[in-house]
């Protein structure tokens, strides 16, 4: 079979080489009589076809049964390329178009078929109309239950032939395009970061895979959880809350697979952000073209001003999925095209979806204390995952994965990601690729040192800082209820770690810059211990007791390490009332730091 093959192919390529001889552009509008001999593009009536039958060279005069191997063992490029080229191979194809269209279908998409199949069946009118949380959690069931299988081949037995061409149209027409479109976005965001350079556009196998699957899984989102490419500007809610989603979505997925996801919902908001600042003026309700229509707010105008406003409406628009997408980037012929698109496409939010939402925060923590998992497990066990390589079938993750988590396994995604690391899609690429474009050294500074700074600051976590307070005040309160029943929780020796912080934050903690030498806080801890135990030294020889008072202690150098005043902490009585009340989660709350000094002059007694 392989020396056929092999014959086939070299066939092919003579008759490629030699088809003016043979073949003539030709329209089918003026050629009436060979419209038959060949399938018409729909985007060109003009091509190459057959007007006089051809002499069979070896591939058109083999057997049926090797002639629909061979069109069986192409993608679906391949095939198209073959039965256009071809009369003999596009009969046979038409004769058995779906067998043929899924088996291409598969072997294109791989690993990613059951991803698409899950993306049609949610992507139709039907589904869209109905959808509840008992169809989202049974079609979620689905798709589980066949990625634990060790292979899940294409669905092509439950669908119809026109089914698998429209998933098929949809991959060529639309997800491909995309693919290429993204893949230049991202490799040119790095070739202009200070270590970058510039790399080569074509993409592994690996490579591909891993944009493909992302595209598809965050069309899946959108389908179940967004408006949808069928919702209105105003679409019912989808009744699933950020945890919701993070329980029965993104916990299917590798945490670095959930932040491919999030490399292409960074894409579409770069491009939509543009889009909303091309376009405020013309859709201003202040516009003179609405005149006449106010008030209310005019059909097709959005105040991009009110940054609340705008959020929302940027989230909501992404959530409409990759079809707007692709319209935006590849078929808006001018500005007025632009602006009567998006004026019909501008949505709200259909609920709770990504950013700041599924992917935030508060969200991960809750899940975390709600619905534990084992992936959770492994975090905290700090199991190995080293890099093994970029095989195209195994479960390992990208070499930048391992390098940010230093080979352990870390579940954190989203909130704790820098957002500047996926505008170069960090999670895509092949280990080859960041050494050549200079990414592991972009990374590398990226990915960069925590400063006392970055712990105070809300944007990145906004109970972080807060949480830090509640440890330094239950060491010093430990025989207080409340404070001692978190305290017996503690498992790590420094009291840095659950239920006060996730590994990750106590490992930022920990590696915290906390002076002008580069010293760690961990370091100047450890440093602190040391010294104070040497100078009780004997007392402590001669008490038989060598350990140290947390409050004593700990609390002290650690607040000192921080920057936290102690005796401020002591004098802060709604703070307190807020430990003692709140604990660790503040639930919604905002907590603005210690209360400040008051340098007023004391009143003088009388």
């Amino acid at each position: 079979m392989k020396k056929v093959v092999s014959k086939m192919k070299r066939a092919l390529h003579l008759r490629s080489s030699t088809l003016d001889s043979r073949a003539k552009v030709v329209d089918s509008a003026t050629h009436p009589g060979c419209a038959d001999q060949a399938p018409i593009r729909e985007d060109s009536r003009k091509q190459f076809v057959f007007c006089d039958p051809p002499q069979y060279a070896l591939p058109e005069a083999l057997p049926p049964e090797i002639r629909y191997h061979i069109m069986s063992m192409l993608d679906l490029h391949g095939l198209e390329a073959l039965v256009h080229a071809s009369s003999v191979y596009y009969r046979q194809y038409s004769i058995d178009r779906k067998r043929l269209l899924a088996k291409c279908l598969a072997t294109t998409l791989q690993s990613v078929a059951l991803d698409a199949y899950l993306v049609y069946e949610s992507g139709s009118i039907k589904f869209s109309r109905s959808r509840n949380p008992e169809a989202v959690t049974k079609l979620l069931g689905f798709y589980e239950g066949r990625r634990a299988l060790s292979e899940y081949p294409l669905m092509s037995e439950e669908l119809t032939t026109d089914e698998v061409s429209s998933m098929a149209t949809f991959h060529l027409s639309l997800i491909q395009p995309l693919v290429q479109r993204y893949t230049v976005w991202a490799l040119s965001n790095l070739a202009h970061e200070p270590e970058g350079l510039q790399s080569d556009a074509s993409l592994s196998t690996t490579e591909e895979l891993r944009i493909l699957r992302s595209m598809y899984r965050f069309q899946l989102c959108c389908n179940l959880f967004g408006v949808g490419c069928h919702g209105t500007p105003f679409s019912p809610r989808s009744d699933f809350d950020s945890v919701g989603i993070l329980r029965f979505f993104l916990s299917i997925f590798e945490p670095w697979e959930v932040e491919e996801i999030a490399c292409i919902y960074a894409f579409a908001k770069e491009r939509y952000d543009e889009v909303f600042d091309d376009i405020r003026w013309d859709v201003h309700e202040e516009n003179p073209k609405f005149d006449g229509q106010r008030p209310p707010t005019p059909d097709g105008a959005f105040d991009f001003d009110n940054s609340w406003i705008r959020h929302c409406l940027l989230i909501g628009t992404i959530s409409r999925g990759l079809k707007l997408l692709h319209t935006v980037l590849f078929k808006i012929e001018n500005h007025e095209h632009l602006v009567s698109t998006m004026q019909d496409r501008i949505a709200w939010p259909a609920g709770s979806f990504l950013e700041g939402e599924a992917l935030g925060e508060t969200a991960q923590i809750m899940r975390r204390n709600r619905h534990p998992s084992p992936r959770d497990s492994k975090e905290e066990r700090r199991d190995p995952l080293p890099f093994q390589g970029d095989g195209l079938h195994d479960v390992h993750p990208p070499l930048a994965w391992t390098l940010i988590w230093r080979g352990t396994y870390s579940n954190l995604f989203g909130h704790y990601m820098e957002d500047s690391m996926r505008r170069w899609g960090y999670v895509m690429w092949d280990a080859a690729r960041l050494e050549r474009s200079g990414g592991k050294d972009v990374l590398k500074r990226q990915w960069k040192a925590t400063t006392i700074s970055s712990l105070k600051d809300p944007s990145a976590s906004s109970t972080l800082w807060y949480r830090i307070h509640v440890l330094i005040f239950d060491l010093q309160n430990f025989n207080t209820p409340s404070s001692n029943k978190r305290l017996e929780k503690v498992v790590d020796p420094s009291f840095v770690g659950k239920p006060y912080f996730s590994p990750e934050e106590a490992d930022k903690i920990k590696q915290t810059v906390v002076d002008a030498n580069g010293k760690t806080f961990s370091q100047m801890v450890e440093e602190a211990l040391n010294e104070r135990l040497e100078r009780r030294q004997k007392k402590r020889v001669e008490s038989g007791d060598f350990r140290v008072c947390a409050a004593h202690d700990l609390a002290p150098i650690m607040g000192r390490a921080l920057g936290i005043d102690l005796k401020q902490m002591e004098k802060d009585k709604e703070f307190a009332t807020l430990a003692e009340t709140k604990g660790l989660w503040l639930g919604g709350e905002t907590w603005g730091g210690l209360k400040k000094k008051s340098f007023s002059p004391k009143k003088k007694r009388r």
